[in-house]
This record gives C-alpha cells, structure tokens and sequence, in this order.
C-alpha cells in the first residue's frame, strides 16, 4: 500500500523518467496487489483508502479499481468477498491477506484471488477483463443539469436514447451508453453540460 502511495505521489507522479503522465484525470485507474503475506505499510488501510479515493474525488469510486492476490480462504467479490488465511500446507507464521481483505472492501471495487490458487490462467483474465473492459460509463467531474447535457463522439451528435444513444445516471453521476452506441476504442468522446447549483 505504501508503494502504490510512492508511485502516485510526488515527486514520482510528476517525474518525466518515473510515472509522469500515468495517473489521467478522466481514465480508469486499475490497481492490482499481489503479495504472499499481509501488507506491512507504516500507513492505516483507511490512510490508503482515503488516499486512492482522493486521486479521483468525490462520486466518481466507480473511477478506481483495487484488486487482491494475497492470503485468503477463496475467490471473492465486494458482495461476497473472502476470508483471510494461509495457504494451506504453508510453514509461514505470517498471517493471511487481512489489511489487503480491509482495502478491498472499503474500496468497494475490484476482485480478489486466493494466492493459494493452482490455476492462474481463468484468475488472470478476469482481473484483464476488469482492467480492459469497453468503457460505456463516463463519469463527469462536477454534478450535471441533465436538461444541459449534450454527447458527441467523434464530433458527432449522440442522442438521449437507452439504447442507441446516452442516458444520465444521476447517482454516479456518469453518461451511460447503450448497446447500440458505445464508443470505439480511441474515440473522442464530449461532454458538454451546466453543473447544479446547490
């Protein structure tokens, strides 16, 4: 947790030969912890929670993905997530992945893999499916007036339509494109709106 922290803070973050450039304002960012023991950062899991969610600000959680290969019991999700443990067998007297299983909850996003698993194949490819998913959510930086808000992509005119066009969700804050408009991979893609006065 504490080298995610370095990697993201100055002075690597706005370091030309280090990760200047990496972190983008509107761009998913998709981080994935891999360890065979618990993480020994000087920090509390709620000093990095606070940390990663500031990187993308308020509303936008659904903007940051933190995934876990560390010591647990099984595979799991937010909604029913893993206990920790030792790799069965294992002769290590270090405990299971329980700060890594407290990050992944309070982050609310992600997956988590037992590091205890024999097959890394089908493991893999999930979590590259999460990182490289088509991207049909966008989520806006300050909260819409949905009467205001115009999408093109690539210059063009998208309608307000559910499935050929855009539909704005208000409790994330994001335009959500239809099936049958969702925008290809390099596509600009332009949102133009008034925010709320509140």
């Amino acid at each position: 947790m504490e080298a995610v922290r370095m990697a993201l803070s100055d002075p690597l973050i706005n370091d030309d030969q280090a990760n200047k450039g990496f972190l983008r304002r509107y761009a998913k960012l998709v981080i994935i912890m891999m360890s065979d023991e618990d993480d020994q950062s000087p920090g509390t899991v709620d000093y990095y929670v606070a940390f990663l969610k500031s990187l993308k600000g308020p509303r936008n959680n659904d903007l940051l993905s933190v995934s876990m290969i560390a010591g647990f019991d099984r595979d799991g999700d937010v909604k029913n997530p893993p206990s920790p443990q030792i790799c069965p067998g294992s002769q290590s007297s270090e405990a299971g992945g329980v700060r890594y299983l407290d990050m992944f909850k309070k982050i609310g996003n992600g997956l988590a893999f037992t590091i205890c698993s024999a097959d890394w194949g089908a493991n893999l490819q999930k979590l590259g499916l999460d990182a490289f998913a088509t991207n049909i959510n966008y989520y806006l930086s300050r909260q819409a007036d949905p009467t205001t808000i115009e999408v093109t992509v690539n210059g063009n005119s998208v309608p307000n339509d559910p499935v050929k066009g855009y539909t704005y969700d208000p409790n994330t804050n994001s335009i959500v494109f239809g099936s049958g408009a969702v925008p290809p991979k390099g596509a600009v893609v332009e949102v133009d709106y008034s925010a709320q006065c509140y």
